[in-house]
């Protein structure tokens, strides 16, 4: 009777210990996956939101070429103007086809698709359209048919493309906010089942194994914990990703509209990064600027201050409550200490280290504008500052009006 009873229970140990290893390789399996989406979905997103940005980028670079009046600065603004056509029509063709370098999958769902492809919105076609223009800008300037190019460009840029870029992003942020969900719903009723089971075999004959249960509920956990820091933090610098600065950009605005007080952006850009990528290579390209982002973190560190990585060798800070003067303290202080790491630069064409240009711009909130509003006027006083010398800061107030510092 014994040995029956002893198999019996060795029976059902062994069917609740396969059950258990059953769910717990899928909940590995479910993490797994939901790491890997995250970071795809990431990539995805981060280069459409750079669509958008290159886009605004070319309607200023447009503007400037066609009211340049210095033979040079044109000359070098036709240039990165092709840069950005060529740099927006390659992000494009990844988004559609895939990029396995950038993390991209190629395929999209029928939503995203009809973004693309059908109207109201033909993504696909307005991006090639605007490409075109930008080049035909470029190479007719100063030629009579400018300004004809120029006002498509302004046209585009600000209504059609622009409201395109961003349904796109909207949609896309959706679909991972979606697909993620759906995963951590079965990452959750696989934890419950488990559970489940492991109450009711511990009744009879599992209670041994409920030290390993809440082990493997701590693992869950931290599984958790850190698909949460890779959604968040900048997987190079250490410091929060763009995703973290546009969720924290969007909460600070709301809150400066509701006390009625000033919000500060700093835009920086590291000098001639291309160039030091080429002379020393990637690797201790990647060194600068995890050196450069921990020093910009240094410099704004209130408990309510963001420094965030915004792609490539950009990094933006966002301050609360901060007016003109006090951002631009911060901002000089950024340029001022990343000029005293001196990491040696040699292909500069201003200093011998590596150096930095900034962009401020201050805003206090009203339910008549837009939060990129505040973006954009900080994107414009860097690319000032990028025009008249770089590692400089300049800043644009609310009413316009330009200072150098």
């Amino acid at each position: 009777m014994r040995e029956v009873v002893n198999m019996y229970l060795t029976r059902r140990y062994l069917i609740a210990l396969g059950f258990i290893a059953f769910l717990s390789c899928s909940a590995f399996i479910v993490t797994r996956n939901l790491i890997s989406i995250q970071e795809t979905n990431a990539a995805v997103i981060n280069i459409s939101g750079r669509q958008r940005m290159l886009s605004q980028k070319a309607v200023l670079l447009s503007c400037e070429l066609v009211h340049s009046t210095n033979t040079a600065s044109q000359q070098e603004t036709q240039v990165q103007l092709l840069e950005t056509a060529n740099l927006i029509e390659k992000s494009h063709d990844s988004l559609i086809n895939g990029n396995t370098a950038m993390n991209l999958p190629g395929s999209t769902s029928p939503e995203i698709r009809s973004i693309y492809f059908s109207e109201p919105y033909l993504l696909d076609q307005r991006v090639k359209n605007f490409t075109k223009a930008l080049r035909a800008l470029a190479k007719v300037h100063p030629s009579p048919g400018s300004e004809q190019h120029l006002q498509y460009i302004l046209n585009e840029g600000k209504t059609n493309l622009l409201t395109a870029f961003d349904t796109a992003v909207s949609q896309y942020q959706k679909e991972s906010e979606e697909e993620i969900a759906e995963l951590k719903k079965v990452e959750t009723a696989i934890v419950v089942l488990t559970l489940m089971v492991l109450v009711i075999e511990g009744l009879f004959v599992f209670r041994p194994m409920v030290k390993r249960i809440w082990s493997d509920r701590q693992e869950l956990s931290d599984a958790n914990e850190r698909l949460l820091r890779i959604s968040s933090l900048d997987g190079l610098t250490g410091i929060p990703n763009r995703r973290s600065f546009d969720e924290f950009f969007q909460r600070e605005w709301h809150r400066a509209l509701r006390s009625n007080k000033p919000l500060s952006v700093i835009m920086a850009d590291i000098d001639f990064f291309k160039a030091y990528n080429d002379t020393y290579g990637h690797q201790q390209g990647d060194g600068c600027l995890k050196q450069i982002a921990a020093v910009l973190n240094e410099c704004a560190n209130r408990p309510g201050d963001l420094v965030a990585r915004y792609g490539g060798e950009e990094f933006v800070a966002v301050l609360g409550d901060t007016d003109i003067n006090g951002a631009v303290k911060v901002a000089e202080r950024m340029r001022s200490e990343v000029e005293l790491l001196k990491i040696i630069h040699q292909g500069s064409k201003i200093s011998g280290f590596v150096t930095i240009s900034l962009g401020v711009g201050v805003i206090t909130p009203t339910k008549d504008l837009l939060p990129e509003a505040l973006i954009s006027m900080a994107d414009q006083a860097l690319y000032q500052a990028k025009n008249e010398g770089r590692n400089r800061v300049k800043s644009i107030k609310t009413d316009n009006k330009e200072e150098e510092f």
